[in-house]
């Protein structure tokens, strides 16, 4: 069974799960953060948690809170002097990429049962669909291999509007899509049921949560703010936000000059597609 607007959603196996969880196998927590969900901050949350140092220069403490062989593994892999040059939200990140894989990847099939807990940080799923346009395509982001896959599948001359990544959205098996503009749905439906947290309304959710979660995890991350948002809305006559394309919003912010806001680009027609594209989101998670 394939995932597309006319189908029911795929049935995942675990083989198949990305972006990986983070699971806490002595608390039995699995924390659920979806690209594009603003998980940064939640997942430094969870490392501290579990009292663990994002860097390969605490290989003593991760040897002692993991393994040795976790430590000495992502030591080498990582390398110091690479480990330097990252910012904070890269460290973290390179350090969650090295965990799925060594420590939630395994307990994907045992941390499906009723006896763990599992919260999902989810976002509403219309401004993702616009934060991942902005984002990857109108960014330096545009020239990675799987952003510049879709803008030549959907685009024009090397360009695309976020009208154009609708299209291809709602014209491709979802299933397939980058995680970035997958389904939350994908990842979420395969544990069953879950704890729901908004990214909206992030500091209200997480509080209201019973039993409520471990210190590290109870301050809500800060949101960065997208110029785009901070941007005035587009006023170039006749011209929709969702017709403009990549290249051109990516050359207004390097000017410094006005864009559209990110509701800008969500056109009557275009919330009709996504609606359809992410059905079982809508189905699911707590929006409208």
């Amino acid at each position: 069974m394939i995932d597309t607007p006319d189908r029911g959603p795929k049935q995942v196996t675990a083989a198949e799960i990305d972006p990986l969880p983070l699971i806490d196998p002595e608390r039995k927590l699995v924390l659920i953060t979806n690209a594009k969900c603003g998980g940064t901050s939640l997942k430094d949350g969870f490392f501290k948690m579990l009292d663990l140092p994002v860097s390969p220069l605490k290989a003593l403490s991760l040897a002692r809170r993991l393994s040795p062989g976790f430590a000495w593994d992502f030591h080498i892999g990582t390398g110091a002097r690479r480990y330097r040059s990252l910012a904070a939200g890269q460290a973290v990140g390179e350090f969650t990429g090295f965990y799925v894989r060594r420590i939630s990847r395994p307990l994907l099939d045992a941390a499906r049962g009723p006896d763990w807990r599992k919260i999902a940080v989810v976002r509403d799923p219309f401004a993702r669909s616009v934060s991942a346009f902005l984002e990857k395509f109108c960014t330096d982001n545009r020239n990675r291999p799987w952003v510049a896959e879709v803008t030549a599948a959907a685009g024009h001359d090397g360009t695309i509007t976020y009208r154009q990544f609708v299209h291809y959205l709602a014209t491709t098996d979802n299933s397939t899509v980058n995680r970035h503009w997958r389904r939350q749905t994908y990842v979420i439906d395969f544990f069953g049921e879950v704890e729901m947290v908004r990214l909206e309304h992030l500091a209200e959710d997480i509080a209201a949560l019973d039993p409520p979660l471990p210190a590290a995890l109870q301050e809500p991350p800060a949101r960065n703010v997208s110029p785009y948002a901070a941007g005035a809305p587009w006023v170039e006559s006749g011209t929709a936000a969702a017709d403009i394309d990549n290249v051109t919003l990516l050359e207004l912010r390097a000017r410094r000059e006005p864009t559209p806001r990110p509701e800008d680009f969500l056109a009557p027609e275009l919330r009709d597609s996504l609606q359809r594209v992410y059905a079982r989101d809508f189905e699911r998670l707590p929006y409208e």
